[in-house]
């Protein structure tokens, strides 16, 4: 539970307010009462062997810097039973968020001005030994002073690079647009860095947030011209800032000082030695002669073709051999195919619809939808909209999934995510927990599970490296209850997550990035329309899941400044209503069956399961149903006499059963790797 204003932690720290709060704990506004000063103090409730290290990682680390354009730490302590506290410079200021606020973008002056400032602190970072990377370069985490101080905060995410063992890595809470596509698969280095202060800088001197990087790496977006949205930007400013925010690393600045250098105009020459790489060790170069920085294209390579050698001959009869080996490859495959059916692919999916509606002054938009059968007129999807790649779909050698129709689909199955075979995939295991069955074999991993009504299809998301708060660049994908007939939904760049489906089967609720912010949409499976039901930009939803009749979506909003369930009437979206007010933090809502109740995950850092009644009695209280904590992911049984959860236990996370005639908990998985995101097979219709 959070500390309240008048609180004095470890005999010193006066509470004076809450700067932010999280799920593993807040920051706080406190005076100092020994140095008489005010400072910041961040909390760390979720004390785990992981959790911990990170803590102390980011103490450790900021602990050493001394720098003008950085905070300082200059405390951490542990209170027993209850969490971790680190001290640190309270940095009185507004961040670069605001200015994109303003109708007019930020003077180019201006811009180039915090751009080679954040240049510097980063060369410090970079030039520390053992380098560190900072990894979570946004607007929101530049701030400028009241005297006009830049200063750069936050290293939850930073990383430690040390020769010779793996990297120690933070949270992987990674903010579209400002992340480059290497950092979501941990290929980080201190050009991704170069690529997070670039795509700041475009975002406040256009106000408009750039393109996601994985969506531009796989062709769904392209990256438009700084100039194009602000004709007046230098060219040689705006050709910086282009290649620091280029795809593939190689075509950025080798080094922070080599941005600076383009974006304000001056000579740079480049160390012989010294360059960052990743993983690589480079021969000499010859300097860079001082010049304006050109904008290389994001699929090109620069460099200079090399005279012929040895070791391009030995390419060449590499290359030889392996295309020898392929042709082998290509003639067995011809002789087993020809002798079997052909594989039929799935239908592309029919181009995507977007309704767009206004906004009210609730920050909810309105709309003039009804539920007649009068079409709705709507915009065709840009020409950028995202058709996902399909990998290969392996289905199971030996399931006892054999449904064929809604009377035979077996009502005491449970659908998961689990990473027991490497990235994670979709798995369906029956209700104790035994005969677990892989559905899905998704490259890029999946999550998420979400039935049909019938129990008949499985909707779920892709690309998914692990359980997280967002998504990006992720899409909706259907699959059959047996891994066949697997189908993208259509999509837009961003990321599409959080899919709930409707009880009547024709629609599905989801959360999308797509816009930039985090908002709820909705997605008519007749014709691909899509709708947008919200569009709040200061304030986060997630987890939108539909009553069994069809009426509400209950949903999590930070509405208040804290987690809460939200309801919102099925078509009159314009009027939402706050489900639970208390002062504790609710979050992953799920219906009963029969509709009358909503379980829920309560509480910051340790949650626990807790239940309210769906009702218009005002005095009616969540009531904690379970002591098992963290719980968080509840969903209820078909019968409504179980909920199914997830715990963490042992640094993984695992799928756990309440018993809510009995109380009795009982573990279903206990698989080495982590399983997560269950979902209650339905009984059918």
């Amino acid at each position: 539970m959070p500390h309240e204003k008048g609180d004095i932690l470890y005999n010193r720290y006066l509470i004076e307010n809450i700067i932010a709060q999280g799920g593993m704990g807040a920051v706080y506004l406190a005076f100092d009462q020994n140095l008489s000063l005010q400072v910041a103090v961040k909390e760390n409730l979720v004390v785990t062997e992981e959790s911990s290290r990170q803590f102390h990682r980011e103490a450790t680390l900021l602990g050493g810097l001394k720098h003008s354009n950085l905070p300082r730490v200059t405390d951490n302590f542990i209170i027993p039973d209850q969490g971790e506290y680190l001290v640190m410079d309270y940095i009185d200021g507004s961040d670069l968020r605001k200015s994109m606020n303003d109708p007019q973008p930020l003077p180019v002056e201006k811009v180039v001005q915090i751009g080679a400032t954040i240049c510097d602190a980063l060369a410090y970072l970079h030039n520390h030994q053992p380098p560190i990377i900072h990894r979570d370069i946004k607007p929101g985490n530049i701030k400028v002073t009241s005297t006009g101080q830049i200063i750069l905060v936050d290293f939850g995410l930073a990383k430690v690079e040390v020769e010779g063992q793996a990297t120690a890595t933070g949270a992987q809470s990674l903010t579209p647009g400002y992340a480059p596509p290497e950092q979501y698969g941990k290929g980080t280095d201190a050009r991704s860095d170069i690529y997070g202060l670039g795509a700041t800088l475009y975002a406040i001197i256009t106000n408009t947030i750039p393109e996601d990087g994985i969506a531009r790496l796989v062709g769904a977006a392209e990256l438009t011209p700084i100039r194009k949205l602000r004709p007046e930007v230098p060219e040689s400013v705006a050709n910086a800032i282009e290649k620091a925010i280029s795809i593939q690393k190689d075509n950025r600045f080798n080094r922070i000082e080599a941005f600076k250098a383009a974006l304000t105009g001056k000579p740079y020459e480049e160390p012989v030695s010294n360059t960052i790489q990743a993983a690589t060790i480079q021969p000499p170069t010859a300097p860079n002669k001082p010049g304006p920085a050109t904008n290389v294209p994001d699929n090109k390579k620069e460099g200079k073709k090399s005279p012929f050698l040895w070791t391009d001959l030995s390419a060449l009869i590499a290359v030889g051999f392996l295309v020898l080996i392929a042709g082998i490859l290509l003639l067995v495959n011809f002789f087993l195919t020809s002798s079997h059916p052909a594989v039929v692919q799935p239908t592309p999916p029919p181009p995507v619809r977007i309704i767009e509606r206004t906004e009210t002054k609730s920050a909810v938009v309105s709309i003039k939808e009804t539920r007649a059968s009068t079409p709705i007129i709507a915009t065709e999807t840009p020409q950028n909209s995202l058709k996902p790649t399909l990998p290969a779909v392996v289905a199971p050698t030996t399931s006892s999934i054999t449904a064929t129709g809604p009377a035979a689909v077996k009502t005491d199955q449970i659908a998961f995510t689990s990473e027991r075979s490497g990235n994670p995939q979709i798995w369906i295991m029956n209700a104790d927990g035994t005969n677990p069955q892989k559905i899905t074999n998704m490259t890029p991993g999946a999550c998420q599970p979400a039935w049909s009504p019938d129990g008949q299809k499985l909707i779920f998301v892709s690309p998914c490296s692990g359980l997280k708060d967002k998504y990006p660049g992720s899409s909706l994908f259907m699959i059959n209850a047996d891994g066949t007939g697997l189908n993208p939904l259509p999509s837009v760049p961003g990321g599409d997550f959080d899919p709930s489906w409707s009880p009547n089967g024709k629609q599905i609720v989801f959360i999308s990035i797509r816009s930039g912010f985090t908002n709820i949409y909705l997605m008519n499976l007749d014709d691909s329309s899509i709708t947008r039901i919200t569009s709040h930009t200061q304030i986060i939803e997630r987890h939108p899941v539909w009553s069994p009749d069809g009426q509400w979506i209950a949903y999590q909003s930070s509405q208040n400044n804290q987690n809460q369930i939200w309801l919102i009437p099925y078509i009159q979206w314009n009027q939402p209503k706050d489900y639970t007010s208390q002062d504790l933090a609710d979050f992953m809502p799920s219906w009963s069956p029969d509709g009358k109740t909503l379980v829920f995950s309560q509480g910051e850092g340790l949650p626990w399961l807790a239940t309210k009644p769906f009702n218009n009695d005002p005095a009616a209280r969540e009531t904690r149903i379970s002591d098992t904590r963290p719980a968080s992911q509840p969903i209820y049984s078909h019968d409504g006499t179980k909920v199914i959860f997830v715990s963490r236990t042992s640094d993984k996370n695992d799928i756990f059963q309440l018993d809510l005639g009995t109380k009795n908990v009982s573990r279903l998985t206990n698989d080495p790797a982590a399983d997560y995101d269950p979902a209650w097979r339905p009984s059918g219709q």
